[in-house]
């Protein structure tokens, strides 16, 4: 992606599966998705392995070059900057991160596996470091919907 995104504004990046037919275990994208998005990305894993995640996966926005490892990043180094972290970078919390402490242990409700969250109008700023634990609930709001209430 190129450009900026407005204050208060969503950009909607998709993985591009607009093939009505899809193929093999690849499903075609839902219209109202479709409709809906303002960037359509290779569906080829090895293309965009970014798209692939499954809810427990960390997500990271950031801008200019990453020199060296994700474990290795350091904010503002050769003009990388975070914008934002969803998740705690390297953590692996099973299906998905729960509602009880520390989150990734499968104890509690998975709350970030086939579920949107959106951020609480409170928050102003996005996470620009890497979190000690991450609480998926902290900053979104509650779960909205599942994405299987959605076919």
């Amino acid at each position: 992606m190129t450009g900026s995104i407005p204050p208060h504004d969503v950009y909607v990046a998709v993985l591009d599966k607009r093939d009505p037919f899809g193929s093999g275990q690849e499903e075609p994208i839902w219209d109202s998705l479709e409709v809906r998005g303002d960037g359509f990305y290779s569906a080829v894993y090895n293309t965009s392995n970014a798209f692939y995640f499954n809810g427990n996966d960390a997500v990271m926005l950031a801008k200019g070059t990453l020199s060296g490892t994700l474990s290795e990043y350091v904010t503002y180094a050769n003009g990388f900057q975070i914008i934002d972290i969803f998740g705690k970078i390297g953590e692996d919390p099973g299906e998905a991160w729960t509602t009880i402490a520390p989150y990734n242990n499968g104890i509690g409700v998975g709350v970030t596996m086939d579920h949107s969250l959106i951020r609480k109008s409170t928050v102003l700023k996005g996470v620009t470091a890497d979190v000690p634990e991450f609480n998926a609930l902290a900053e979104q709001l509650t779960v909205l919907f599942t994405l299987r209430e959605q076919k």
